[in-house]
């Protein structure tokens, strides 16, 4: 994913523990700034193949079934999305 820091972006493309970020926010919305990074992933395999385990990685740890489930069921007893309740 490249991205503008928009709409949670900075948040969903952070670097996870090992520092491997998901994804590249590009700060700034000029063309050249986005291309830049578009031109640089193209030519690079290694970084798109590192970006993509850690979006899968990132996908799986915060949007897995059963997370997504227990959080909801934490909402509607009343408790936070974020808490663990079962």
């Amino acid at each position: 994913v490249i991205s503008t820091p928009v709409s949670g972006a900075m948040e969903a493309l952070e670097p996870m523990s090992g520092g491997q970020a998901p994804g590249r926010v590009v700060h700034g919305f000029s063309v050249d700034a986005i291309t830049g990074v578009i031109r640089d992933l193209l030519h690079d395999t290694a970084e798109r193949r590192r970006m993509s385990i850690a979006a899968e990685t990132r996908a799986r740890d915060r949007f897995d079934f059963e997370r997504m489930l227990s959080q909801w069921e934490a909402v509607l007893r009343g408790g936070s999305a974020g808490s663990d309740e079962t």
